[in-house]
């Protein structure tokens, strides 16, 4: 939330009239640096152990890698953003495995030091190409900058939906609510994935827009075809979770198979999405997003005031279905200008 949307608006960079890839490092860096130097000014006072130290150290890289991996991918160089998704979770984790192998244990303080390696490298690895760009622009980083902050911040309106559930449901019905959300991060991460390398690609194709639509078409074609194979795999993907998750939640099987045709729907949208952030409507995609959350915090208000797990079902697939028509609407209803793209590349 520090960074102004800096990771969104980065991806379409080079659509922008002047190079912006150095003013959105230096501000994103500057606003990130301070926000965390505040918190943890106010923490050393309370108390900052190893464990608070690593888990300070996680947020901070995390917030720097989403940028740095998105900084990267603009520019094309999509080898440097693929070490940096690797090494991003690989070195905490082989740390974590290799000191638990030879102690038994694994220490805060080793722990620490392995996700600070993600902290320096999110810093090291965009500073070249920001460095090349330069910082002169840096108000042209402020131009705009709210639609692609709301957007990013829009991103997280579907976590409410389980302390809003704990709220008004029994302890079990969260617990397989919980379980069965948890589908939807591995199922959306292809489609999700391939829409972060695809948005730079049309944000270059704003002056030729069939080159622009040729590609945008292709890009549906790859998120409708795999939400036909998520439809087809949803049934014995949810016997296969629920198989290694416990007979426990086998009660579970109806909502995780609402999770994943969810997940599915969701990866449609995707497509839609990436033509918005590319021809620069975040504020349009955000609109969609916060009006599917809504949706599925109504819903799981009214399924806890009439206890129907069925409605709890529904969720996932009427929350996604409405943030995927909202999109489509949105897309269908912003083209690419030509005018204003020559205007930029001669700009």
């Amino acid at each position: 939330m520090a960074g102004v949307g800096a990771p969104i608006r980065v991806l379409r960079a080079p659509a922008e009239s002047v190079p912006l890839h150095g003013a959105l490092y230096a501000v994103h860096l500057t606003l990130v640096t301070v926000a965390f130097v505040v918190l943890f000014v106010v923490w050393v006072p309370i108390g900052l152990t190893w464990a608070a130290a690593a888990g300070f150290l996680f947020a901070l890289g995390d917030t720097l890698q989403n940028y740095a991996q998105a900084h990267l991918t603009s520019l094309n160089e999509q080898r440097a953003a693929n070490f940096l998704v690797l090494v991003h979770r690989l070195v905490p984790l082989g740390v974590a495995v290799w000191a638990y192998v030879v102690t038994g244990a694994v220490a805060m303080s080793a722990l620490s030091a392995a996700f600070a390696v993600p902290v320096i490298l999110g810093v090291s690895f965009p500073l070249r190409s920001a460095l090349a760009a330069g910082v002169r622009p840096l108000h042209r980083v402020f131009s705009g900058w709210l639609g692609y902050w709301a957007y990013a911040c829009s991103a997280t309106a579907n976590q409410f939906q389980l302390p809003l559930l704990s709220a008004v449901a029994g302890s079990t019905l969260v617990g397989l609510f919980s379980m069965s959300s948890k589908v939807v991060g591995p199922i959306t991460l292809l489609t999700t994935s391939i829409a972060a390398v695809i948005v730079p690609e049309l944000a270059r194709r704003t002056s030729t827009p069939p080159a622009f639509a040729s590609l945008y078409r292709k890009l549906l074609a790859v998120c409708f075809g795999y939400f036909a194979l998520v439809l087809m795999l949803a049934y014995p993907a949810s016997m296969v979770i629920i198989a290694l998750a416990g007979s426990q939640y086998n009660a579970a099987r109806y909502l995780v198979i609402a999770s994943i045709v969810g997940a599915g729907i969701s990866a449609c949208s995707q497509g839609f999405n990436a033509k918005l952030l590319a021809v620069g409507a975040p504020g349009n995609a955000t609109w969609a997003m916060v009006i599917g959350a809504a949706v599925g915090l109504l819903m799981i208000l009214a399924m806890g005031l009439t206890e129907s797990e069925w409605m709890l079902c529904l969720v996932p697939v009427v929350s996604q279905g409405v943030v995927l028509s909202v999109m489509v609407y949105a897309a269908r209803s912003v083209s690419v200008d030509p005018v204003r793209a020559r205007r930029v590349a001669d700009s």
